[in-house]
């Protein structure tokens, strides 16, 4: 069903930077003569990644409306791949370097040590209940600036990446500066 040279294609894909519709768009074309489906796409996803997802896949890859749905699908499982990017990465042919998602933190830990900005004397003054949730708060919170980092990068590769096909056209027009 899966075929091992398309989830390579797909992890390849990946690291280079290659947005969610793309990645489908690379299934598809994978698969020429074929009727590609939404579960075949979550099947590959899976097997190449070690994740799961339960949303529709529009198939219709250039439409409008697949935009937005590309996007939400991409905020869930965007850093679950990077997460897991050890279980999957030992079958690169050669890593980029770096990789635009290097500096992602995909481990959260809980910290038991005060919260900067609360002194020793308020933080002893908290019950143990109320100083868990402040760390999980905190650990959600530095998850959540991550995430954004995540995707403040892909859009950072996606830019240069856009810059190498058309000749740097978009860095100018990004810059302001035409000539």
């Amino acid at each position: 069903m899966v075929r091992t040279d398309v989830i390579a294609g797909l992890r390849q894909l990946f690291v280079e930077g290659t947005a969610f519709s793309g990645l489908v768009s690379f299934v598809i074309s994978q698969h020429p003569g074929e009727r590609v489906t939404a579960g075949l796409v979550r099947m590959y996803i899976a097997e190449t990644f070690g994740v799961s997802f339960h949303e529709s896949v529009p198939m219709a890859v250039e439409s409008p409306e697949a935009e937005g749905k590309y996007a939400t699908i991409s905020a869930s499982l965007l850093p679950e791949i990077v997460s897991s990017f050890a279980s999957w990465s030992g079958s690169l042919d050669a890593p980029i370097e770096p990789l635009w998602f290097d500096d992602f933190r995909s481990a959260h830990s809980v910290s038991k040590e005060p919260i900067a900005g609360i002194s020793e004397t308020g933080w002893s003054a908290l019950s143990a209940i109320e100083r868990d949730r402040l760390t999980q708060m905190e650990a959600s919170i530095r998850m959540l600036w991550d995430n954004v980092l995540l995707f403040a990068r892909l859009a950072e590769r996606l830019q240069r990446r856009l810059g190498e096909c058309d000749g740097g056209k978009s860095e100018e027009l990004a810059s302001g500066s035409t000539a």
